[in-house]
């Protein structure tokens, strides 16, 4: 048998990296896969292929953009090259935890661990695939990511902004029924401007009234909070039209 050029070998490393199946990589290359395998092993490791999700504008994946927008967050370790991907939820939200853990292993049918710390529950994975997953949809930056996420983009599909409008709600959105006014509330709650005024015109294509109010905090380095809220003649069609979690518990 030919010994096996560098350029063959380093083409087995480069489809197996965009994720090609050994069986694909056999038939691509003219080359038997057993020679593949042996070949998927550099310096004593298994050559992994790097997994990529594909880019697309069902309402899921709205609601699992809303929800990180809302209260995710990613951190690249230089040192071990992982790609961090957390979920923050609060303590007192469990059931929404189970919910959301739930909604993004089945979405990038990938595991998720849960740690804890006083604050929040914390849905962590790795997943190089999966952090550049949201770029696709969001731009900010990562060092003050909850006051400069934004969409990357308006001209997104019906379904994908009905999710996205659940999503964030669910995270960074409150739903008050209030019983002596017999009436409900609902707003969202960010400290990014440019996020909040994306919302408010995503809003008003589903013709859903709203405005946003600003609350400026000044006491030390308090951000200001842009609320964006539904109005009463409203509420009723946005709950219709998004069905968030928080409207059931309210």
């Amino acid at each position: 048998m030919r010994k096996l050029t560098q350029i063959k070998k380093d083409n087995i490393n480069e489809l197996l990296h965009w994720g090609y199946s050994k069986h694909e990589i056999s038939r691509i290359l003219n080359i038997p896969r057993s020679t593949v395998i042996r070949h998927s092993f550099i310096k004593g490791k298994y050559n992994r292929p790097i997994k990529k999700f594909t880019t697309s504008y069902t309402q899921v994946d709205g609601e699992v953009v809303g929800i990180f927008a809302g209260d995710g967050s990613q951190y690249y370790e230089p040192k071990g090259g992982s790609y961090e991907v957390t979920i923050h939820i609060g303590r007192k939200n469990e059931e929404y935890l189970e919910y959301v853990k739930g909604l993004f292993e089945n979405h990038f049918n990938k595991g998720f661990w849960v740690s804890k710390d006083k604050a929040c529950f914390k849905l962590r994975t790795k997943s190089k695939a999966m952090f550049e997953y949201f770029s696709n949809y969001l731009d900010y930056n990562s060092k003050i990511k909850h006051s400069t996420v934004k969409l990357k983009s308006l001209n997104l599909p019906r379904d994908f902004k009905i999710g996205f409008l659940k999503g964030f709600l669910d995270t960074d959105g409150t739903i008050i029924h209030i019983e002596k006014e017999k009436r409900t509330r609902a707003s969202y709650c960010t400290t990014s401007e440019q996020l909040s005024k994306q919302v408010h015109i995503v809003l008003n294509q589903f013709e859903i009234r709203n405005s946003i109010y600003v609350c400026n905090r000044n006491r030390g380095n308090e951000k200001t909070v842009y609320y964006v809220e539904i109005l009463k003649s409203s509420v009723d069609n946005f709950i219709s039209l998004t069905k968030p979690l928080k409207a059931r518990t309210g």
